[in-house]
C-alpha cells in the first residue's frame, strides 16, 4: 500500500531511489500507531557423560518460559556406542518446541509479490525427532549414515490464501500457517576418501519421504539429492583444482490451487586455487559450467530460477 504518486499516473516512479520515489509504504508489521507485544525467555542445561567402556551420553534440557503461550520443555539424549571400532553407533531422541517468531505473527508485506502475511493465531510447533546412525572416521576414509524419523505436529509453514486488496479485487497471497500433521523420514549418507596424496572425494547423498494431510506442507521437499566434490592438489601446497556437483530432484509448488513440477536438475561448479605467498591467495573459476536455468522462471511470480546462470569469479586473498 503506497501513498503519495506525486506524478498522478498511478505509479511508483524511481521505486528503487528512495531519494526521489514519489510513493510512501507503510510498515510490513502493520503497526503505524501500535504495539505488539512479543516476550520469550529460555533456560538451558546441557552435559556429556562418559562410562566405563568409553562410551557416551548427552543429554541436554531446555525450559521455555513465553508470556504469549504455554510453557514447555525441551529435552534431547543421545548414546554412542564405541565398541565396535573403527565404528561408532549413535541413538539420538529430541523432542522439541518453538513458539512462533515475530515475523510469523505479525508480517504484513502486502508490498511484496505475492503478498506475505501473518497470523496471530499460530500455535507453537512441536516435533518428536529419531535418528539412529553410523560413522567410521579414519586419516584418509570417513563414512556416515544416519537413519531419521521426525513427526511434526502444527509446522508452521507458508500457504496460499485469497485475500482482498485495497483496490477491492480478490487476490492470492503467502500466509503464514500450522499444518497439523507432518512426517518427514529419510537417510543422509556421506563418503569422504583421500584416494592418494594428490586427489580427494567427498560425496553426499540425501533421500527425504515427507508425508502430510496438507499437500502444501510438501512443497519445494526434493526426495533425492546429492552433491560431489573433487579435489586434485596440481602442485602441492600451490595450486590445486576443485569440481562440485549438485543435483536436485524433481519438487513441486501449488499455484492458484494447482501442482505445478520443477524440473529435477545437475549444477557443476569449478575452480582453481592458487596460493602465491603464505599471505596471498587467488580463486579463480566458473560456476554453473553448461548455464542451467529453468526456462519457466520469467513466466510466473511464484516461480524463480533455480540459479542465475554462468558466472565467471574470481577473488583475492590477503592474510596478514
Amino acid at each position: 500500500k503506497h501513498d503519495g504518486d506525486e506524478n498522478n499516473n498511478g505509479l511508483c516512479d524511481n521505486l528503487f531511489s528512495s531519494a526521489f520515489s514519489d510513493c510512501e509504504y507503510v510498515s510490513i508489521f502493520e503497526s503505524q500507531n501500535g504495539v505488539k507485544y512479543f516476550n520469550k525467555k529460555a533456560f538451558y542445561f546441557g552435559d556429556q557423560f562418559g562410562l566405563y567402556n568409553n562410551d557416551k551420553i548427552n543429554f541436554s534440557i531446555r525450559y521455555v518460559d513465553s508470556d504469549n503461550y504455554n510453557n514447555d520443555m525441551v529435552y534431547s539424549i543421545a548414546y554412542m556406542l564405541k565398541k565396535y571400532q573403527p565404528y561408532d553407533l549413535r541413538f539420538n531422541y529430541t523432542r522439541e518446541f518453538r513458539t512462533p517468531a515475530i515475523k510469523e505473527l505479525f508480517y504484513n508485506f502486502l508490498g511484496h509479490s505475492p503478498p506475505v502475511i501473518g497470523d496471530e493465531n499460530l500455535k507453537p510447533t512441536t516435533n518428536d525427532h529419531f535418528a539412529l546412525s553410523v560413522d567410521k572416521r579414519i586419516y584418509n576414509n570417513s563414512f556416515s549414515l544416519e537413519l531419521f524419523y521426525n513427526n511434526v505436529k502444527d509446522m508452521i509453514a507458508v500457504k496460499s490464501v485469497d485475500y482482498d486488496s485495497d483496490e477491492g479485487n480478490s487476490d492470492t497471497a503467502l500466509q503464514y500457517s500450522n499444518f497439523e500433521s507432518v512426517v518427514i523420514e529419510g537417510f543422509n549418507c556421506h563418503y569422504d576418501r583421500k584416494l592418494n596424496n594428490r586427489n580427494q572425494l567427498k560425496f553426499v547423498y540425501n533421500y527425504t519421504n515427507p508425508s502430510s494431510t496438507n499437500i502444501e506442507a510438501l512443497e519445494m521437499i526434493s526426495r533425492h539429492s546429492f552433491k560431489m566434490n573433487y579435489l586434485y592438489d596440481i602442485i602441492s601446497n600451490k595450486m590445486k583444482f576443485s569440481l562440485n556437483v549438485k543435483y536436485s530432484d524433481k519438487k513441486f509448488l501449488i499455484s492458484d490451487g494447482s501442482k505445478i513440477w520443477l524440473d529435477d536438475f545437475f549444477i557443476f561448479d569449478g575452480m582453481f586455487m592458487l596460493n602465491v605467498k603464505d599471505v596471498l591467495d587467488f580463486k579463480f573459476g566458473c560456476k554453473n559450467l553448461f548455464d542451467y536455468k529453468d526456462n519457466r522462471r520469467f513466466s510466473s511470480e511464484y516461480l524463480t530460477s533455480y540459479d542465475p546462470g554462468r558466472r565467471f569469479v574470481a577473488q583475492i586473498s590477503f592474510k596478514y
